[in-house]
């Protein structure tokens, strides 16, 4: 199933290698476009016994939305010469793609996000979803404990060593841009020590998480 038809044909309103040292506009195109073809073909994949989903996604994929979409990723692509960032974006893209998340404005946020955060950012954003994600994603919430349960479950994410003290600086420059972008918030706990400052998941995060790890079949 090819999906990506129609970003080739930009090539001609760039044309030339883009500053000294980074990719030429053609091999971000190709590396994008085997990134989008990659993804697609997992969840057509997984699809395989539901003829129906297979269809709806594959006219989603082609719609003028999911052009427009593709056409911004390789646009902020462009920001980036790290091909990491890169599989991530096409993951993103495509994830919302079959979510039907195609508000330019929210999707275009997270695409800047993509760019924006590094390796080490997303596997920190994805600890704090592994050990908080179940308040959010329950369905009988109860706002007045909620505050208890995530100081609870960022302690046990302290204790099982995901914070190292010796790179101190570099999780707390992690947290600080999470946070910038809406995908956690501190919340004030006296009982952690400096550097431990607890933080809560935002729902806004663990979708942008899902999203980055092609999680977005269920």
């Amino acid at each position: 199933m090819t999906v990506v038809r129609g970003l080739t044909s930009i090539v001609g309103l760039f044309g030339k290698v883009l500053r000294r040292g980074k990719p030429t506009v053609e091999k971000t195109i190709e590396d994008l476009g085997a990134a989008f073809d990659c993804e697609v073909e997992r969840i057509w994949r997984h699809l395989e016994a539901h003829t129906e989903r297979q269809q709806e996604f594959e006219e989603r994929m082609q719609s003028q939305e999911a052009q427009t979409a593709m056409l911004s990723a390789l646009f902020h692509a462009h920001r980036t010469a790290d091909p990491d960032k890169h599989l991530r974006l096409a993951r993103l893209t495509v994830n919302c793609i079959f979510n039907g998340e195609m508000g330019v404005e929210s999707l275009d946020g997270a695409m800047q996000a993509m760019v924006q955060l590094t390796g080490a950012d997303i596997a920190l954003l994805g600890h704090i979803c592994q050990f908080e994600r179940g308040i959010l994603e329950r369905k009988n919430r109860n706002s007045s404990y909620m505050y208890d349960e995530f100081q609870s479950d960022w302690g046990n994410l302290v204790r099982a060593g995901v914070l190292n003290d010796t790179q101190q600086l570099a999780y707390r420059s992690s947290l600080t841009r999470l946070q910038s972008l809406g995908f956690v918030q501190q919340i004030s706990a006296s009982q952690f020590g400096i550097g431990h400052e607890p933080y809560m998941l935002l729902e806004e995060g663990l979708r942008f998480y899902d999203r980055v790890q092609g999680s977005a079949i269920k």
